[in-house]
Order: structure tokens, then C-alpha cells, then sequence
């Protein structure tokens, strides 16, 4: 006999199903237009980008039996540097800058994905989709979606952490936490910086417990999470004494590499990520009671990066950290824009939802804009590299300002050994002295040490002017080329000398673009 209940499962099972569809065709849509977004936009290679891949092309190189990386690349990389640049590096063997920059979409895309996950959970899934499209079409995640550092994966990492830790109350205490001090250990791994927000993801995950198996377990499972978590990082940098030189360089101890006021740093902040920190700071005050302590967890995570920027006076990097909060203020933000139009709720809801759409497409104008500057924010060095390319051999010495950008379009032609920078230079002259710092790069040049001098008056100007003299005297070196070069700062060149008993140039033709 036909039960009641059996009579209204293939009906439930149709709104289920129409559900999902109604999910997934936004999600898609969501989706779709932050990838477009990204990859419209263009420019070479910035300076981060080729140390990351170039050092990961040599990792992968030496794990299929070709010369140990002797570089001590982790005393400045802000992360483990056999982790994101070993995976960097294989897709940029596989197919160049470009492959190297969608691993970054494709961690980008999961990230928006955790944040519809995270916010269904707390929330509902209108405020999910919501939270999602406005934290897409943010011009500092369009941009980090087409840019190959650890950023991108590191987020991607505490994202899947936070997933997991707001969905601690479905699963057992210890197996949650082990996953999520897993999964943090990754994300600290990819980049210390990470660290800064481990604390907020240990904190979601013991509060979620602590609802459904009391206050012993919540304990418990934040301690393992958070050892499991800083484990992680301690056993490398037990082992290899070059991480924990990286680690307090580049993070604990940092020192700004161009110091700004506090409160332009506060004011370019606010200009990145201001608009979804003040609707998540509303999605606080309608939260109310029941979900007082989350929100509070999630609006104080949003302030971490910021405030690190401020304190340090350090300007660099602000707009990529910046994502960091975004992510955490997004869920608040999108219940805040739901509650406020009131979707989901009478008989007008379609036409809130358009109003909404509108508003996320205004946010989107405004973010692909955004974006559109931070990737001109370095110059486009193609044409410096076809001038490069008719100079350098496989011998010989050159000194480069951001040298590591003509290293990794170059890798093919000159080896690692043959690069100088201008940040650090021991020199001996013919006297036998041994000198460092300006002194030394001085003596290199009036004794001729360099084949190739590529200087831009850039982060390095102090030291340009320090040591140009040399090179403008005419006794070893001549002026060969000055190429321009644009930025959203204003334009410039670079200046290319070749010392004088340097045959003429040759068009090597093997430059990795």
C-alpha cells in the first residue's frame, strides 16, 4: 500500500533537484565572469612572479636529475620554497607565465566557491550567492587571479580551513580538527603569512564544537588543530635553518621596504577593500545574538591584514593581503545585502534580485577597473627584453636593477651564475681588496667586471646614482639603448650599457615568453 510519505518523496525530490539548479546556474555565471575578468588583463612578468617560477623551475629540474639549487632562495621567499614555487614551476615548463597564472585562477575560483560554502552554512544560500558575486568582482581578487605567487593558493588553503571549521558541528571533534591543522599547516607552508590568521580559523572551529560537544572538546580540538598547524611549520624550519631566515625576515621582523605614513596606508586600505568591510560590519549588527560570536571572529579577521600593513608602515604587497580580508568579510556582507533588500521574502523578490544584480555589476565596473591599474603598476619589459635578447650569451656578467625579471625570460640563454643585482655585491678588485655594498659595485664597473649594466632609476634609484658615474664616463662602457617604460606612476627608461670591448650583438631568439 502507498504510504502519504512515499506519495510526496518524488515531489521533494524535484524541489531538491530545481534547487541546485538554481544554485549552480548563478554559481556558474559567478564563476564564469570572475575568470573573464581575469584574464583580460595583461602584462609581463612583475618581479615576484619570475623569482617564484624560475626558482621552481630549478626545484623541478633537480627532483628529474638535473644540478642541486644551490640559490638560498628561502632566506627571502615568505614561504617554503619548495612548495607553490615547485608547483608554479611545472606549469611554467608546461606552458609559460601564462599556465603558471591560471593555477592562480583556478585556486582563486575555489576560493569564491569557499566563500558561497561558508556562507550558506552560517547563513542561507541566497546570502551565499550574494556573498560570492560581490567578493568576485573585488579588483584585488581579479588581480590575484591572474598573478603567479603563493597568494592565491594560500588563501585558497585557509578558505578550505574556515569551510571545514564552520562545519565542524556535522563531524567528530578530533577528525575535524586534524583536517583543518592539516590543511592550515599547508596554508602557513604556501606562506607565513598565514600565520596571522590561523588564530581566527582555530577560533571558528572550537566555537562550532563547543555548540555541540561542550567546551572540553572545543578545547581540545583547537589545541590539536593549532599544534598540528604550527608543527608544520617548525619541522622545516628545524631542518632547514634558510626557512627560519626567511620566516623572520620576510615576516616576523620585517623591515619596510618603502616606508609610508600610517594613514595613507590606512586611506589605500579603505580604497581596496573598504566597501565590502563597512556591509560585513553591518552584516555584524543584524546578526544579532545567535550569531554574535562568528561574526565577531569574521569582521575582526578582516581588520588583521591592515593593521599588520599599518603597524610595519610597510605599503607593499597591501593590495594582495587585502584579499585576505575580503574573504573573511564577504560572508557578513552578503547576509547584510540580503537581510537589507529583503530577498527571499514577499512577493517582490525577483525584482530585489535584480536590483542586487545591478548593484554587483556596478561593484564589478569598478573592481575590473581596480584590477586593470594594479596590473600596470610595474612596467611591461618586452620591449627591454628584444633589446636584451641581441646582447647577452651564455658567458660573461650582467648587472640588473630587478634583475629577476631578465633572469626568467632569459633562462634559456644566461645561467643563474651570471646575474647581479643591486642589492647586495661582494666584489675583489685587481688590488686585492675585498669590498661590499657600493663600494664594490664601483670597482666592478671601473674595472670593467660587467658585460651588460640595465639600470631604471626605480626602488633601487639611491644606489643608481651611487654608481652611474662610472658608466656615464665613457672609459669602459657605452650607452646602447634607453627604453621607455610605463607604469600608472608615470613613465621612465631603462638604460642599457655594454662595455666596449664587447662584440656587436646577436640575435638569440630564445627568450621564454
Amino acid at each position: 500500500m502507498t504510504t502519504e510519505v512515499e506519495l510526496k518523496r518524488p515531489l521533494l525530490v524535484q524541489h531538491l533537484e530545481i534547487g541546485r539548479l538554481a544554485t549552480a546556474l548563478p554559481m556558474l555565471a559567478i564563476l564564469a565572469l570572475q575568470t573573464i575578468a581575469s584574464l583580460s588583463l595583461r602584462n609581463t612578468a612583475f618581479q615576484d612572479e619570475a623569482l617564484y617560477l624560475y626558482a621552481g623551475r630549478q626545484y623541478f629540474n633537480f627532483l628529474r636529475g638535473g644540478p642541486p639549487v644551490t640559490e638560498p632562495y628561502g632566506q627571502y621567499v615568505a614561504g617554503l620554497p619548495y612548495f607553490y614555487p615547485l608547483l608554479a614551476g611545472i606549469a611554467d615548463s608546461i606552458g609559460g607565465l601564462e599556465a603558471a597564472r591560471l593555477l592562480s585562477l583556478g585556486f582563486m575560483l575555489l576560493v569564491t566557491l569557499s566563500v558561497y560554502l561558508v556562507t550558506a552554512r552560517l547563513y542561507s544560500r541566497s546570502s551565499a550567492l550574494v556573498a560570492a558575486a560581490l567578493f568576485s568582482v573585488q579588483g584585488t581578487v581579479l588581480y590575484l587571479g591572474h598573478f603567479a605567487t603563493f597568494d592565491a593558493l594560500c588563501l585558497f588553503l585557509l578558505a578550505l580551513a574556515t569551510v571545514l571549521a564552520v562545519r565542524a558541528d556535522w563531524q567528530s571533534w578530533w577528525g575535524t580538527a586534524t583536517a583543518v591543522g592539516i590543511v592550515l599547516a599547508l596554508a602557513i607552508a604556501a606562506k607565513f603569512a598565514a600565520l596571522l590568521l590561523t588564530p581566527s580559523v582555530v577560533a571558528i572551529l572550537s566555537w562550532q564544537l563547543l555548540r555541540k560537544h561542550g567546551w572540553k572538546q572545543a578545547v581540545l580540538a583547537g589545541a590539536l588543530a593549532g599544534a598540528i598547524a604550527v608543527t608544520g611549520l617548525a619541522v622545516p624550519a628545524l631542518l632547514d635553518n634558510n626557512v627560519l631566515i626567511g620566516l623572520t625576515h620576510t615576516t616576523t621582523e620585517r623591515v619596510a621596504i618603502i616606508p609610508t605614513s600610517r594613514i595613507a596606508i590606512a586611506e589605500r586600505a579603505a580604497l581596496l577593500a573598504g566597501g565590502l568591510v563597512l556591509l560585513g560590519g553591518i552584516g555584524l549588527i543584524l546578526a544579532g545574538r545567535r550569531g554574535l560570536v562568528v561574526a565577531l571572529v569574521f569582521l575582526g579577521s578582516t581588520l588583521l591584514a591592515p593593521a599588520y600593513h599599518i603597524y610595519k608602515m610597510e605599503i607593499v604587497s597591501l593590495q594582495k593581503h587585502v584579499v585576505f580580508s575580503l574573504f573573511f568579510a564577504a560572508p557578513l556582507a552578503g547576509y547584510a545585502v540580503t537581510r537589507m533588500s529583503g530577498i527571499g521574502q514577499g512577493r517582490f523578490a525577483n525584482r530585489r534580485w535584480i536590483i542586487v544584480l545591478a548593484v554587483c555589476l556596478l561593484v564589478f565596473s569598478v573592481g575590473s577597473q581596480q584590477a586593470g591599474e594594479l596590473f600596470h603598476e610595474w612596467p611591461n619589459t618586452q620591449a627591454l627584453m628584444n633589446v636584451l635578447l641581441t646582447q647577452v650569451r651564455p658567458s660573461g656578467r650582467y648587472l640588473a636593477e630587478e634583475m629577476e625579471v631578465p633572469r626568467y625570460y632569459l633562462q634559456n640563454t644566461v645561467a643563474f651564475w651570471q646575474w647581479n643585482q643591486l642589492y647586495w655585491f661582494y666584489y675583489t678588485d685587481k688590488q686585492g681588496r675585498q669590498l661590499s655594498g657600493v663600494h664594490a659595485y664601483k670597482a666592478a664597473i671601473n674595472e670593467g667586471y660587467f658585460n651588460l649594466v640595465i639600470l631604471r632609476y626605480g626602488p633601487n634609484v639611491a644606489t643608481d646614482y651611487a654608481i652611474d658615474s662610472g658608466l656615464k664616463s665613457g672609459a669602459h662602457y657605452e650607452l646602447i639603448a634607453q627604453v621607455p617604460e610605463t607604469t600608472i606612476f608615470g613613465s621612465g627608461s631603462y638604460w642599457v650599457w655594454r662595455r666596449k670591448d664587447e662584440p656587436p650583438g646577436i640575435d638569440n631568439r630564445t627568450a621564454v615568453f
